[in-house]
């Protein structure tokens, strides 16, 4: 590189100063042009001009290439070769084994977070970026769940009843994440209060959609799952759905919230903050700050944040299902909306979700009432949770049992339906008394409907009679 400053670059080997022998011979040539290096007796050098870019091209390619060797502190850009250099083929194995190694570390932090309920900024720190997108890391994956509740009736009301007092809203950056998920960022502007949002994550929103910008750029992603390299392509059409979707949501978040400073972080006791700290961002801990403020309600999506909350700050809470019933409510969402949203967030494993027969039967539909679809599937899963009562999923599934059966449905639809009712029920470790509760349910809700009432009688007889598979305990649906 032709460098015509005074200042001289320490580390740096190819630099050519205006002092040099070769700067003569090097300034001024074109593009195609032979250059002569250096001769003597019996002895020549000379080099060919291939290409002649701006200085600052040059240390720009030279820092990607050179990335792992200058800067070995910093692990999230890596250089690997994908071919060889002697026969020019074409070889990922590099490649594979850095993705190879991105799924261990990734299957690692995820285990951590299942087992030790950390928060969802912890998830977010651990995968290398903010709590927003480490919800949706979680929102997306299958197996994962979001702790958003404990499902308590009492729970539940004392979210409401925090609506209802507070004048203004503070929301972090799970809800956030949780409202692009279910494409609901206009619930935001229905509670007819003031929204808040901290400086930290409305930087956070900004720069998620500066980065689908920069997506558009890209042609596909490489990864790799434990069945093998992934190879995932982005149409045109998909990054420009990616793109506009992105910049609406974020458009509408910043017309519609404040960005609020976080004045009370700064008043913090500072052995308090420090705890938090090590537990949460700087954006979920300007969200409890500002949201310390009497009048004032989180609105978060993480149970450890709402918990730590009240505890350390003494901050009142609520979550994205208790702020759509409260919408719905209060005639400011319409029940359509409110059950896609509430079968939605099941399929993508938010705990608790609580379940009513609308939002089963809108499952259903959204499914088209096939039993091994999202999100019938995971709402007919939830019926056999630990945390859903005996009674209200024997309940629950002889009223979606009977709507199947009502519906202009094929009859295989409507048995594979029951099948996966009577298999869930049947899994739960009370599962004898659940199920002989639904049978006797199953008997009262069909009303008129004596055909229907006979078609899922006959079902679930073939059900009871037809071998079943027993895995670790749990009673499977029939071979």
């Amino acid at each position: 590189m032709l460098e015509d400053s005074s200042v001289v670059a320490g580390s740096l080997d190819d630099e050519i100063s205006s002092t040099h022998e070769l700067w003569a011979r090097l300034v001024g040539r074109r593009v195609g042009e032979q250059i002569d290096l250096g001769s003597g007796p019996g002895l020549s050098r000379r080099a060919g001009v291939v290409e002649i870019v701006p200085k600052a091209t040059f240390r720009f390619r030279d820092a990607m290439s050179q990335w792992q060797y200058r800067f070995p502190e910093h692990q999230e850009l890596w250089m690997v070769r994908v071919g060889d250099d002697e026969t020019g083929t074409f070889d990922p194995s590099q490649l594979l084994e850095v993705g190879r190694a991105r799924r261990d570390q990734v299957k690692h932090v995820e285990g951590v977070y299942q087992a030790q309920r950390v928060p969802l900024a912890m998830l977010g720190r651990a995968l290398g970026t903010d709590v927003f997108r480490g919800t949706l890391h979680a929102a997306f994956t299958p197996g994962l769940r979001i702790r958003c509740c404990l499902g308590s009736a009492e729970e539940r009301d004392a979210a409401i009843a925090s609506l209802d007092a507070a004048s203004e809203i503070v929301v972090d950056g799970t809800a956030l994440a949780t409202l692009y998920a279910l494409d609901l960022v206009d619930a935001l502007s229905n509670t007819g209060k003031r929204i808040l949002v901290g400086h930290a994550l409305m930087s956070v929103v900004r720069a998620f959609s500066h980065d689908a910008r920069t997506t558009e750029r890209a042609s596909a992603s490489m990864g790799v799952t434990d069945s093998g390299p992934v190879l995932h392509v982005y149409t045109d059409g998909v990054k420009e759905n990616y793109r506009v979707r992105t910049a609406t949501f974020t458009a509408r978040v910043e017309e519609v919230a404040v960005a609020a400073p976080s004045l009370e972080l700064a008043g913090m006791n500072g052995d308090k903050r420090r705890q938090l700290g090590e537990v949460f961002d700087e954006t979920t801990l300007d969200a409890l700050a500002i949201a310390s403020v009497p009048g004032r309600v989180i609105w978060t999506d993480d149970f450890v944040v709402a918990s730590l909350g009240r505890s350390e700050l003494g901050t009142t809470s609520t979550w994205t299902q208790a702020v759509l019933l409260w919408l719905l409510q209060r005639g400011l969402l319409t029940e359509t909306r409110y059950t896609e949203a509430s079968a939605r967030l099941v399929a993508l494993g938010y705990t608790f979700t609580s379940l009513s027969p609308a939002v089963l039967a809108q499952a259903a539909r959204l499914a088209s009432w096939n039993a091994d679809a999202s999100p019938l599937r995971e709402v007919v899963a939830q019926l056999g949770h630990a945390e859903a009562r005996p009674e209200d999923g024997a309940q629950l599934g002889a009223l979606l049992v009977r709507d199947a059966f009502t519906e202009p449905l094929p009859i295989e639809a409507r048995q594979r339906l029951l099948f996966a009712v009577c298999a869930t029920l049947a899994a739960r470790s009370d599962g004898d008394r659940t199920l002989a509760f639904f049978e006797r349910v199953l008997g009262r809700v069909f009303g008129l409907n004596a055909v229907g009432h006979e078609q899922a009688l006959a079902a679930l007889r073939a059900w009871k009679s037809a071998p079943r598979l027993i895995i670790a305990g749990a009673q499977g649906g029939p071979l």
